[in-house]
């Protein structure tokens, strides 16, 4: 009997009730299927609803979403009626439901005029074919609507439909609309999805999409699973009894995250949460680690960029074995030093990255530092060598998330995307990341943080952004100078060595390829890619270059990076040309592929060459100057020789003087053109600073001597008032100030003096050296930063600087970092070691200096550097020995065996003294079996111990085995124990070797060795870790049950695995059983700590547990940073209490863009909350719906004297604002005349990479 048959008795068989026909006729099965179907289908829209979407229940049709335009102009409304009409049949353009639903699209469409209206028509009926006045194409009329819609001809179901609305409204917009009205407001605006699944597919759906967002809100798969009936619940309680019967994606995470939590209210708790069973769980749906490499060598070798090497097919053997052994070359990263802190930065390989703690990892470069192809490198090297797999994603080009999994789902229809890259085995490298959902589409960024929180993620960008505070920020150093000299000397033997400024341009991989293979000897960027671009073209068409050119800067003026349109403007312009097969021609010169409609260049400065080049040609710079982000392809262009039109200039300088002039200078004519020149001098004679730094910029530009005097006295009245703007620093030439040394000595001595000398030693030479010798001699400078200078100028060392150098050295050795840079000056090397102890041994505690002079030795130095070194080092201090082991440790192989040799011979290990310890850190493969027995003797038996691990793996456990004693038992320190943490893969054996001797009184370290030494027998040391922890936990110190839950984690990451503890309340991972279950114990330190692994419940526990004990509350809030999903609950706990208020920001720092704007604005009348702090973290959210929140900022900062660092973060809370609503929102705060708004204008073009106000300080509409 089917479901929706009638009933005609019920009960037990034998003793049945009997129900009349009439009876019968009243069981209303198939409307409740009906309303059961629209529940479920509700209810998967909201489990998918988009950030800043909302969604309406039984409002308009069963349910509508409101989206946010794509254009930022308006919103869109999105109806959808549900129909669950399978029994009845199928579906054609004659049912009644079809044509109610047209008649509704236009009765919301005429309601709503000027305003987005779409319908989605869903129904499990397929599509029929009509009976009744069918279509002459034979094809169902549903279909030829779909077809009509996507772009094919309409007049077949035009006819149709105008048959079936023979009159009224309907009829005469079909009648009388021409073709693409027709298609766009009607045709496209409804869309009928037939055929779909029944209400028992979409509820499995449903409930497998909670399980693999679970993440979201830390919850297991069981509890997961089950939260779906809550909110199917809240679905149902909505439509019922919801005065707005409104649903947004905050009020999903709440519903989700509260069916999921556990709250931990008593000693209750404790006694349910007691263990009942143990059991091992591997997650579902997961690949097998062959499919995952498969997967991770097919998506790297899809984004493989175009290789330069492979477009010169005429290259000298010498030139390729030169650009091989550049490629070879291991690349580094540094930490940037943070103001304030006193410690050095860390300076790792990069390879390193994907194995250090830190999770997220950013890795920044200027264009052209092979960004890209360390990345590639590091996944290849991950693929061969390592059990992590790279999962390489190009996504530079991308505007969406949803593009991103694309690209997985593509090369593995089967998989889950999400469920990639949240795989443990996992490490994400993402290519692109700053070019990646920008302007309108940044909400995006936000959306695949929070997906793959919690996932290992390396990326790489231009550099970082406010979005960016959950990554780990690295600078991609460049190439070492010797590497370059080296292949230089072996692709051009007999030519000239380069000289320093041309060195310093080739040590971006970029350039040095171009250098190297086209034989060239330009020496700036926009040389070396026109003259490879020309040795590509030559056998093309003479004019085939412009059309290239031309059509790049077309597409990107339309911001469109797809493929066809690159294609199609080409195409027009080479006919234009009269040059035909275009697309050949294209595929001929091979620098730009189409990958998955994509536009590929070889690489992202060659393409903005080519753009650069059109806009000069097609005289469409003018326009351009709405994007400042083409100027770096102007300048790229006039370094390649383009030229632009008098006119041309006088049309930019009304829009952007400083590009104006930039244009001008490119013409070296004697004389600047009158409009510039006047645009300039009103500009400097301008009572504002923010108009008068705007006309100095432009001075400095024009390369014009008559401005350089004026534009230095500007440089110094932003100095005075602390408006650090980068824009200078890369405007000062060396080269123009060189030629101007009068003025420039004139006005050495003022404000902003050691900026100047800086960019002086950055791009200087060492025609310098004899000016600054006179300046120190005359005191009119500071003689470490006049040293520090010519040390970056010069490889030597003159001899006037000598008598500073030691002072400069140990008071100011910052100042040397820009020697480090320059990487050439082998004599500041060995001067620094000769006098490392002196300088080093003497200088203040806790100071980070020492890190610098470390940069020097290891950038300029040489391996008679290092022999020095060694030779002094056991006759060293112990801090310069200390100190000296980090540089040590960056210089590699084989010096980190030598000094290993050296310093552990040197004295014995104490618990208490290990100088040594960056060394200790290190392995060096040289270490032979004799020395590491000799150093285990020597008390360094971690090191010894490692050495042989690595050597020969668990054919050392024997031997560690036999050294243990019987009994651990009031034993603090086992060395054959605590040395077992270095196994890789340790036998199942250990296990019960570790076991029998964990008895009596257990010592905390030799607790926690033992706890580490099971963990490396993988999933049976894991397993007996936690069955011993869940049987002693009521007497366990939260300290081991910390360690536990590391070693879980690390295993877990590995394999995806998880070991289960079932429980009263249900069963969940031994993660979160332990936390719980120390929670309800509390000590002071730990078990704040463990709850800040678990942020959903530390947040359940301070509103429930902790709701009246502010203290307890304080503790674990304190530890807990960056929760991901917003809780209205937890911060009205903490708004009310101003210890708690203070925390806010650290608190909410991965969610406040999900806040309310009402919220946002109590956090800023908060009298305990720093707001300063505030307006910083604020600056990592760009949220539109927050404009109350953005409009009160620009307010406040706008009423105190100009600070730029404040209005570069409400700069970066307008990202994501269209151009019109961000003109509108400065139109209705700022006043365009008043220099302080002045100042905040420009920062937001800065960020926006817009021009919003022209010169005249008129809005650009």
């Amino acid at each position: 009997m089917a479901p929706t048959d009638g009933i005609s008795s019920f009960g037990k068989p034998g003793q049945e009730w009997s129900l009349s026909p009439q009876d019968q006729a009243r069981q209303a099965i198939p409307p409740i299927r009906g309303y059961v179907y629209q529940f479920h289908r509700t209810a998967e829209a909201w489990i998918n609803l988009a950030d800043d979407h909302l969604l309406y229940l039984e409002v308009a049709e069963d349910f509508a979403k409101i989206a946010k335009h794509p254009c930022g102009l308006d919103d869109v409304l999105h109806a959808t009626q549900v129909k669950d009409t399978r029994e009845s049949g199928s579906v054609t353009l004659n049912s009644g439901d079809v044509l109610d639903a047209i008649r509704h699209l236009i009765e919301l469409q005429e309601r709503n005029p000027g305003r987005t209206v779409l319908l989605t028509f869903l129904t499990t009926s397929p599509v029929g074919m009509e009976r009744k006045s069918p279509l002459s194409s034979g094809r169902p009329g549903l279909e030829a609507w779909r077809i009509a819609a996507i772009g094919g001809d309409v007049t077949e179901i035009r006819d149709a439909l105008v048959s079936r609305f023979p009159d009224g409204p309907i009829h005469q917009f079909l009648t009388s609309s021409p073709d693409e009205l027709l298609r766009s407001r009607f045709l496209s605006a409804l869309t009928f999805a037939c055929g779909e699944q029944d209400w028992i597919e979409i509820e499995a759906r449903n409930r497998d999409t909670l399980v693999r967002r679970r993440n979201e809100v830390r919850s297991s798969v069981d509890m997961a699973r089950r939260a779906y009936d809550s909110i199917l619940a809240e679905v149902i309680r909505t439509i019922v009894s919801s005065p707005t019967r409104e649903l947004g994606k905050l009020a999903f995470i709440e519903c989700f995250q509260s069916a999921t939590n556990i709250g931990v209210p008593s000693q209750l708790l404790m006694d349910k949460l007691e263990a009942l069973t143990v059991e091992d769980a591997t997650s579902a749906r997961r690949l097998d680690d062959n499919a995952l490499k498969m997967l991770a060598r097919s998506l790297l070798d899809a984004g493989s960029p175009l290789g330069i090497q492979n477009l010169f097919s005429d290259a000298k053997a010498s030139s390729m074995a030169a650009l091989c052994s550049i490629t070879g070359v291991d690349r580094s990263v540094i930490e940037p030093a943070k103001t304030g802190e006193r410690d050095a930065p860390r300076r790792l390989a990069v390879r390193a990255l994907a194995s250090i703690d830190d999770r997220k990892h950013l890795v920044t470069a200027v264009p052209g530092n092979g960004k890209t192809f360390a990345l590639r490198q590091l996944a290849d090297e991950l693929l061969a060598h390592s059990d992590l797999v790279p999962v390489f994603l190009p996504i530079g080009t991308l505007e969406t998330w949803q593009q991103v999994l694309t690209i997985i789902s593509d090369v593995c229809p089967s998989c889950d995307p999400e469920g990639v890259l949240r795989d443990p085995r996992v490490c994400v490298l993402l290519d692109g990341w700053s070019e990646f959902a920008t302007g309108v589409h940044l909400a995006e960024r936000a959306k695949a943080i929070r997906v793959l929180d919690g996932a290992r993620v390396i990326a790489s960008a231009r550099q970082p952004d406010k979005y960016d505070s959950s990554f780990t920020v690295w600078t991609l150093e460049k190439l070492p100078p010797d590497s370059v000299q080296r292949a230089i000397k072996l692709a051009r033997p007999d030519g000239p060595a380069p000289v320093p400024e041309l060195l310093d341009l080739l040590r971006l991989p970029l350039l040095l390829s171009l250098f190297l293979l086209s034989e060239t000897d330009a020496t700036r960027p926009g040389e070396l890619l026109r003259q490879f671009h020309n040795h590509l073209a030559r056998n093309l068409p003479e004019n085939f270059s412009d059309v290239l050119c031309v059509a790049a800067s077309r597409t990107a003026l339309a911001t469109d990076s797809s493929y066809q349109r690159f294609l199609s403007e080409v195409r027009h312009c080479a006919a234009a040309s009269s040059i035909s097969d275009a697309g050949l021609l294209l595929e001929q010169l091979g620098t730009i592929v189409n990958r998955s409609g994509q536009i590929v260049p070889v690489h992202d400065l060659y393409w903005s060459w080519l753009v650069g080049c059109g806009l000069l040609i097609d005289d469409q710079v003018a326009t351009a100057t709405r994007h400042i982000d083409t100027s770096e392809s102007l300048t790229l262009a006039l370094q390649s020789g383009q030229r632009a039109e008098p006119k041309t200039i006088s049309q930019v300088a009304e829009h952007d003087l400083v590009l104006a002039a930039e244009i001008d200078a490119s013409r070296r004519s004697p004389t600047s053109l009158s409009d510039l020149s006047t645009a300039i001098e009103r500009g400097l004679a301008d009572p504002r600073l923010s108009v008068r730094s705007r006309a100095g910029l432009a001075g400095l530009e024009s390369e014009r001597p008559e401005y350089l005097k004026r534009a230095l006295s500007i440089f110094s009245e932003t100095n005075e008032t602390n408006h650090y703007i980068p824009e200078w620093a890369e405007a000062v030439r060396p080269e123009i100030l060189w030629a101007n040394r009068s003025t420039l000595t004139e006005w050495i001595g003022s404000p902003g003096t050691a900026s100047i000398l800086e960019v002086i030693g950055k791009k200087g030479g060492a025609e310098w050296l004899p000016w600054l010798e006179n300046l120190v001699a005359a005191q009119r400078v500071d003689p470490g930063e006049a040293v520090a200078t010519v040390l970056a100028c010069s490889p030597s060392l003159p001899h006037w600087a000598y008598e500073h150098l030691d002072a400069l050295a140990k008071s100011k050795p910052w100042l040397l970092r820009l020697a480090a840079e320059k990487a050439s000056n082998l004599e500041l090397a060995r001067w620094l070691a000769a006098r490392y102890e002196g300088i080093v041994g003497d200088g203040p505690r806790g100071s980070g200096g020492w890190f610098h002079l470390n940069k020097v030795l290891v950038a300029c130095g040489d391996d008679a550097v290092f022999q020095s070194l060694l030779d002094q080092f056991c006759s060293m201090s112990r801090r310069s020995q200390e100190l000296l082991c980090y540089a040590v440790a960056d210089r590699g192989s084989p010096w980190i065996a030598k000094f290993q040799k050296a310093a552990f011979a040197s004295r014995k290990k104490t618990s208490e003294d290990n100088p040594f310890h960056r060394l200790s850190e290190v392995l060096a493969a040289e270490i032979d079996d004799a020395t590491a027995r000799q150093w285990i003797t020597d008390g360094y038996d971690n090191e010894g111990w490692r050495v042989l691990v690595a050597r020969h793996g668990n054919a050392v456990l024997p031997e560690l085995v036999a050294a243990l004693p019987e009994s651990f038992s009031d034993q603090h320190y086992i060395s054959a124990l605590a040395n077992m943490r270095h196994l890789r893969e340790a036998p199942e054996t250990i296990i019960p070797e570790i076991m029998k001797r964990l008895r009596g009184n257990m010592q905390p370290m030799a607790m926690q060795h033992a706890l580490e030494a099971l963990a490396t027998a993988k999933l049976p040391g894991i397993r007996a870790i936690v069955n011993w922890i869940v049987t002693h936990a009521a007497g366990m110190p939260a300290y081991h049950i910390d360690v536990s839950i590391r070693l879980y984690e690390a295993w877990h990451q590995a394999t995806s695995q998880d070991i289960l503890v079932s429980t009263q309340l249900g069963t969940m991972p031994y993660p979160t059983w332990a936390t719980a279950f120390s929670a309800a114990r509390w000590e002071d330190h730990f078990t704040p700590r463990l709850l800040s692994k678990q942020p959903e419940m530390a947040t359940e526990i301070v509103l429930k547990q902790f709701g009246a004990d502010d203290a307890k509350a304080e503790a674990v809030l304190q530890q807990v940073k960056g929760i991901r999903t917003y809780n209205v609950s937890l911060f009205r706990r903490m708004i009310g209490v101003p210890r708690l208020a203070a925390l806010i920001p650290e608190v909410f720092i991965g969610c406040l863009d999900m806040f309310s704007a009402s919220d946002l604005i109590a956090l800023l009348h908060s009298e305990h909350v720093k707001q300063d702090m505030l307006l910083f973290r604020l600056s990592t959210t760009s949220n539109p719906l927050h404009k109350p929140v953005h409009e009160e900022l620009i307010k406040r900062v706008l009423s105190e004297d100009t600070n730029l660092h404040h209005n570069r973060y409400i700069a970066s809370m307008l990202r994501s604002y269209s151009r019109h609503e961000v003109l509108q929102l400065l139109m209705e705060t700022t006043d365009p005349s008043d220099d302080r708004s002045i100042w905040l204008v420009r920062e937001i073009e800065s960020v926006r990479k817009q021009r919003l106000m022209n010169e005249a300080l008129q809005w650009i509409r």
